[in-house]
């Protein structure tokens, strides 16, 4: 049985999907361009070795790469928020498929179709 609360995150799921990936896509693409940034910086720094030029780029590069790889997770993670419509096969199908009177159904139509196609049957007699 589905209560009240499970209906309520029901119809938010599909929110929840959309904040999360356009979140792990924003970031994505900010801790990619600062890790671009970062390495240019410290690659500056090394080409002209004046420590003194950007003294940051060197802690912002040991920064960028963990949050470059952590905004993958986010991103990845955002994969598994269900949609609406996922739930609801998540919730439904189960309910479904061990339902014993639904289990039985098909065993009845197969046998109502075969007393159908018995009457319909044309007989000796009529020939």
């Amino acid at each position: 049985m589905i209560t009240e609360s499970e209906m309520y995150w029901l119809t938010r799921l599909d929110h929840l999907h959309i904040i999360a990936v356009a979140i792990s896509v924003t970031v994505v693409i900010l801790s990619g361009i600062w890790l671009v940034v970062s390495s240019i910086c410290h690659a500056v720094n090394h080409a002209e070795e004046n420590t003194d030029l950007l003294p940051v780029s060197r802690k912002s590069l040991r920064w960028s790469i963990p949050c470059f790889l952590l905004s993958w997770v986010l991103i990845a993670s955002a994969g598994f928020i269900p949609t609406t419509k996922e739930m609801c096969a998540i919730k439904a199908i189960p309910v479904i498929v061990n339902n014993e009177q639904v289990q039985e159904l098909p065993n009845k139509v197969v046998e109502l179709a075969n007393e159908w196609i018995d009457e319909l049957k044309p007989s000796e007699n009529s020939k």
